[in-house]
């Protein structure tokens, strides 16, 4: 039998990751204590006025406004009035969402998804997440169940390339808005998972040495996940 698990934003609160408006509002309050890009910290208070005002529509606002900016730059021209601190906002709230799904415990996530993972039992599952959080995975590995997300095994390596999906998967993951262990490679558009992740922060890089030098950077989330031009 072939079973289809949904797990939306709600499936994570209780594992202390906020859902999607809560996540807006401690960005609000992480921007005013920092001091950063002040006239759109102002702005995104009066769109918290609106309780249904989340992070995702947030993140897609700032992405269409910095496509838009890209756009304008290629065409030898700026937009009439320039967001002062736009890129800013965009990093601090792509660094934001990154730091506060890993702060998972094992044993919470353990709770939440062990009794879902022994209904699956001998089962060809699909589980299939909005979420960026690894409590599914680190849930998994707990309980020595495989999980297949697309990515090689990680053997003795830090790091691991994306390989696809096969068809012989009794548990498939599929992390439709990405995860905080995935990351763009500095120098192309390849995506890699790390066996430990870490937040980074807009234009930050990081240099995995083993086995052999991988430049990496922060991959786009949310509404984008696809790598973003320099």
């Amino acid at each position: 039998m072939k079973i289809l698990v949904f797990a939306g934003a709600g499936a994570s609160v209780e594992l202390g990751v906020p859902a999607m408006r809560d996540m807006v509002v401690r960005l609000s309050e992480h921007l005013q204590e920092r001091h950063l890009a002040p006239a759109l910290a102002r702005k995104l208070k009066e769109f918290l006025k609106d309780s249904a005002y989340d992070i995702e529509q947030l993140i897609e606002q700032v992405d269409h406004m910095t496509a838009a900016t890209g756009a304008f730059a290629q065409w030898g021209t700026t937009p009439a009035a320039p967001l002062e601190g736009l890129g800013i906002l965009r990093q601090e709230a792509e660094w934001f969402v990154n730091h506060i799904c890993e702060r998972i415990e094992a044993a919470t996530a353990v709770q939440l998804w062990g009794p879902t993972l022994d209904a699956l039992t001998d089962h060809h599952a699909v589980i299939a997440t909005t979420n960026y959080d690894r409590a599914i995975e680190i849930a998994a590995a707990r309980k020595d169940v495989k999980l297949y997300d697309g990515f090689a095994d990680f053997r003795d390596d830090e790091w691991t390339a994306w390989q696809g999906f096969g068809s012989q998967q009794n548990y498939t993951l599929l992390k439709v808005h990405g995860s905080t262990d995935w990351y763009h490679s500095a120098e192309g558009d390849a995506v890699w998972k790390l066996r430990h992740p870490m937040p980074l922060f807009g234009r930050v890089t990081m240099q995995v040495d083993a086995p052999n030098p991988l430049k990496l950077r922060s991959a786009a989330i949310l509404v984008d996940i696809a790598p973003r031009k320099a």
